[in-house]
């Protein structure tokens, strides 16, 4: 059966097509993985995986045509991102006055 693999970043998207006998589970083709020259260089074993978006374990059997998601894992935790994010966006600008934007003074 055939399995696409895809690992994603964000300036990029690595994918590989793969042939496994029935009944091969996730960690089959993981082990696939890492034999292929690109995919050998990534860090398959330390991310989390997924068929079609469902997080999955290794011990999942695959189907025809699965694709297996590697996740990377997050740099940030996204309810603190979206803080951040809200935060800088209610600052002002930081606005410099110049010379002929100075206030009258009497």
């Amino acid at each position: 059966m055939k399995v696409r693999l895809v690992y994603a970043l964000p300036e990029v998207q690595h994918e590989l097509e793969i042939e496994l006998e029935d009944g091969s589970l996730v960690a089959d083709a993981i082990a696939v993985a890492e034999g292929d020259p690109l995919f050998s260089r990534l860090p398959l074993r330390d991310s989390g995986w997924g068929i079609w978006g469902e997080v999955v374990d290794a011990q999942r059997a695959l189907s025809a045509d699965d694709r297996l998601e590697f996740y990377r894992p997050l740099r940030m935790d996204p309810m603190t991102a979206r803080r951040q994010r809200a935060t800088n966006r209610q600052k002002p600008p930081n606005q410099t006055q110049t010379p002929d934007q100075a206030p009258d003074q009497e």
